[in-house]
């Protein structure tokens, strides 16, 4: 074989023409590379030789035997059966094919055969193996031990696979596949060397071995995801930025003017905050926080004092509708305490000057005039791009940086925390402020649909509540038309709550349309709200005390809590009632979650165990990638790598560090091609 590297095109190899080059490329297998880390799925398990006497039905085997008969048919159906029996001290065993009579080819009664399959018995009561692993002679390379099975697409099989890998195998070395980790932190971490365990991980000779080389490229693929968030946040720690000095004074007469106490964790989070801003480099601190936790007033706060020091402050916010509720909250609150607050969005300009700015995505054309900034505080990150964000963050004209603050009530599990947040600052928020209650949540089932309007009726007429709905479409869709669209809901639901003020919002309405029915709604002149998810995120309508979701189904548990967590804003008891005609176990399960847990980290967690990271975390739209190995369970796991990784960036020089560096040019080159 010619001399291989990673990067060397799988057109080289033997065994692979153009059209399986073509084919694995669907498997996203263009290189040496990508082909040995395209890991098994499982392994069937082929080591128990048995005599066929003593087969058992379901049990996975390798039997040896001499061909007694071969016959190639036709079944009723008119298609061809090709069968092949075995005997062994007396015994027989059936092994069939269908429609594949070159099965047949080059055997002939007498020889000796070895196969391994899944016992079955026959209709007649015959033990028999369909579609079995079959080897000439009395050893068998693929029989009598482990067999991986890979993904596979069409015409690429694991057979194929693996005849390809294997010719691999003897060539892996550490020239070609050099280690990430020194001896000592192998010896440490019980890490195979990373030759070692590829080459384990496609032919392992004991389940044990198998289990060990996906532990040591697990921890490799966590660690390569960790490093470059880490050199980053080193990176950031050489930019210098204003050293800002907490004015305690100054926080503890603020206090005084809220209409509330601050809970434990808020005055936490703001002494972890006030140690940031007087270090000489950018913070980078993420508040994270359920609904309820009071995220808004500690930012603020924050702000307040860097106003004060003489800075600019800068609040993004993901929506104009969000933005504008900040403004409106936080306005009263400024101007008691004598400062100056503004408002900037593509519809909507006051006091743009002052030292205290809200705005939307506008700000990012307008940076240059907003001038030098001394914190940005960002309201929901992940509705950011990277490139968005970095723009805003941008030097300042006297060389410094600003300090960064981020806020998110979305719930993500601990592992996915650990391994994509690793180079933030976390302060979390976990009280719920004074007098907040949890919400009920009820999942309302067809037959109960009635029921349940008549129950919401009366709420309103006794309690004065207000109600929103909330659909997963604007308009119905050709392609699902047993989801609820709101603007269908919205005329369905006008006779059934006849007498009752309704009202439509969605995210197709002119800004001013929005701002409108807000403002209707926070008066009190609206009973029930039928919407979209656009009320997903911060909008603080304090009178609505109930919340119907329709096709809750279709909803993730952390989009849901979100939701849920638009009522409950005040001190009543507030309700969820989560509509759905779903007759998936799975699903049902998953609702039923959200009313035992009201916690978004427990929720999250609870969600990533019964649907996977792909549809809790969304990696299309988030950026985080699928794993192929590792868990995003496995929490200790990722604990151990981050150990590492930060360790990783604090070494200068070496041999492991230049491969570390290596590794972070290449992932950059390819983040900038992307």
């Amino acid at each position: 074989m010619a001399k291989l590297a990673p990067e060397t095109p799988i057109r080289y190899l033997k065994g692979v023409g153009p059209k399986s080059a073509a084919r694995l490329a669907r498997l996203n297998i263009k290189t040496i590379k990508d082909l040995i880390y395209h890991f098994p799925s499982y392994y069937q398990d082929f080591r128990r030789l048995k005599q066929i006497r003593r087969l058992h039905f379901g049990e996975t085997v390798t039997v040896k035997g001499k061909i007694a008969k071969l016959e190639n048919r036709l079944t009723k159906r008119g298609k061809t059966m090709q069968q092949i029996t075995i005997e062994e001290r007396g015994a027989f065993l059936e092994l069939l094919w269908f429609n594949q009579p070159f099965r047949l080819q080059g055997l002939k009664e007498g020889m000796e055969l070895i196969v391994a399959g899944l016992v079955k018995k026959s209709p007649l009561g015959r033990w028999q193996i369909i579609n079995p692993l079959l080897e000439k002679g009395k050893s068998g390379q693929q029989t009598g031990r482990l067999l991986a099975i890979y993904p596979e697409t069409d015409g690429i099989t694991s057979n194929y696979l693996r005849k390809v890998i294997a010719s691999l195998l003897p060539h892996l070395s550490d020239h070609l596949f050099p280690d990430y980790f020194p001896p000592d932190w192998r010896q440490h971490y019980r890490l195979l060397p990373r030759w070692q365990a590829l080459r384990q991980i496609h032919a392992p000779g004991s389940l044990e071995a198998a289990q060990r080389a996906r532990y040591s490229l697990a921890f490799e693929e966590l660690f390569l995801l960790q490093l470059p968030l880490l050199y980053r946040q080193k990176q950031e720690r050489n930019k210098p930025a204003p050293s800002i000095k907490w004015n305690w004074t100054l926080a503890q007469e603020a206090e005084r003017d809220l209409p509330f106490r601050l809970t434990a964790s808020q005055k936490g989070a703001l002494r972890e905050i006030a140690q940031d801003l007087q270090r000489p480099y950018p913070m980078n601190r993420l508040l994270e926080g359920d609904v309820g936790t009071g995220k808004t007033i500690v930012a603020a706060l924050a702000g307040y004092q860097i106003s004060k020091a003489g800075y600019r402050v800068v609040l993004m916010a993901p929506t104009e509708i969000l933005a504008r509720q900040h403004y409106q909250r936080l306005q009263p609150l400024f101007t008691q305490w004598h400062s100056p607050i503004g408002i900037w969005t593509s519809q909507y300009r006051e006091n743009i000057r002052a030292p205290f700015l809200i705005g939307t995505h506008a700000l990012f054309h307008h940076r240059r005039e907003i001038g030098d900034l001394g914190l940005v505080i960002i309201d929901e990150q992940h509705r950011f791009g990277v490139s968005q964000r970095a723009q805003l963050v941008a030097r300042n004209q006297d060389g410094t940086y600003p300090h960064i603050l981020t806020m998110t009530a979305t719930p993500i599990p601990r592992t996915v925390n650990l391994v994509f947040r690793g180079n933030l600052d976390v302060s979390r928020l976990t009280d719920l402020l004074p007098g907040r209650q949890p919400v009920a949540t009820f999942v309302v089932p067809p037959r109960k649909r009635a029921a349940a309007y008549r129950w919401v009726a009366k709420e309103i007429r006794v309690k004065k509540e207000q109600a929103f709905v909330v659909c997963p479409f604007i308009e119905i869709s050709e392609t699902m038309q047993s989801v609820r669209a709101a603007t269908k809901e919205f005329d369905r639901l006008r006779k059934i709550f006849a007498g009752f003020r309704l009202a439509l919002l969605h995210g197709r309405l002119k800004s001013q349309e929005k701002a409108a029915i807000l403002e209707k709604m926070q008066k009190g002149a609206i009973d029930i709200l039928i919407t979209t998810p656009v009320v997903e995120v911060g909008i603080d309508l304090p009178r609505a005390g109930i919340m119907l979701i329709e096709n809750a189904e279709r909803f993730g548990l952390a989009q849901l809590y979100q939701l849920r967590g638009r009522v409950g804003r005040n001190n009543r008891k507030s309700y969820c009632l989560l509509f759905s005609e779903t007759s998936s176990v799975k699903s049902q399960r998953r609702l039923r979650l959200l009313t035992k847990l009201h916690n978004g980290l427990a929720l999250a967690e609870a969600d990533l165990k019964l649907r996977g990271p792909g549809e809790v975390l969304g990696t299309q739209q988030h950026g985080y990638p699928q794993l192929k190995l590792a868990s995003w369970l496995d929490l200790e796991l990722a604990t151990k790598v981050h150990q590492a990784a930060q360790q990783a960036v604090n070494i200068p020089s070496g041999e492991y560090a230049s491969r570390w560096q290596k590794f972070l040019q290449d992932w950059q080159e390819k983040v900038t091609l992307n």
